[in-house]
């Protein structure tokens, strides 16, 4: 799969350079644009004695974003997610404490793409999530961070004028780095963690510049402890909401 990945990641690159060689400067538009996130976490850890699910809550988060379109087909866009409040954790699993934690998330993604037609194309991209505990009980402080490249598809249908409902669903393939009692609870030793990132919702189009979008965003990964042999399925999920302006 990560060959797949890389041979992807190669191509599109390949491709979005040759067309913004090519772009006539009146062919490249530059969005700038805000996105909010109520971000739900949900942990399973799935073992040979047993399962444990456990949910550290809501999070909201928001951050800017910014966009390259190249003609009409070749596109460039970046997010950063950043936390506006924090999970709040009562219990974490496999720990004797019962004391209160909190975790900030920070997410950033970056993907290219190319679009065959106006409703459909593929993309390539990086994703990292970054989160930061800290705990008034013995866990204590901790870091966690699960990066990695992932490729998929994107598409567009128009519902009117106006409103036109997008959607994108990829595959990832993420590394993962713990330090702390805390990190190493929530995230595990998991050397490599794989599975769905997605999003779908409205996109509603107020002229030629502004426009804002509805969305339920998904992203589900799972690993494998080596050492432990525990496997832990992280659930983000959530409604996003974001405006966008066109230069």
């Amino acid at each position: 799969m990560r060959k797949c990945i890389v041979a992807a990641l190669v191509s599109v690159v390949l491709l979005v350079g040759s067309q913004v060689a090519r772009a006539e400067d009146n062919d490249t538009k530059v969005s700038l644009g805000v996105k909010y996130a109520h971000s739900d976490w949900q942990l399973k850890l799935s073992s040979p004695g047993g399962d444990k699910s456990f949910s550290p809550g809501a999070a909201e988060l928001i951050g800017p974003s910014i966009g390259l379109k190249f003609s009409s087909n070749v596109f460039i866009s970046g997010t950063v997610w950043m936390p506006a409040t924090d999970y709040n954790i009562d219990f974490f699993p496999g720990t004797p404490s019962t004391g209160h934690a909190t975790a900030s998330r920070t997410d950033t993604d970056l993907i290219a793409g190319y679009m065959f037609i106006p409703e459909l194309g593929v993309y390539v991209g990086y994703k990292s999530v970054d989160i930061k505990f800290n705990s008034d009980a013995n866990e204590g402080t901790g870091t966690g961070a699960i990066k990695g490249p992932g490729v998929g598809i994107v598409g567009r249908v128009p519902l009117s004028k106006s409103v036109a409902f997008y959607g994108n669903a990829g595959w990832l393939k993420m590394k993962s780095s713990v330090s702390g009692a805390m990190a190493t609870q929530s995230i595990g030793s998991v050397s490599d963690y794989k599975g769905l990132n997605a999003e779908g919702g409205l996109l509603f189009i107020f002229g030629p510049h502004a426009s804002a979008n509805w969305a339920y965003k998904l992203q589900s990964i799972s690993g494998t402890d080596g050492a432990t042999e525990i496997k832990y399925t992280q659930d983000f999920k959530g409604v996003t909401l974001g405006f966008t302006y066109a230069f």
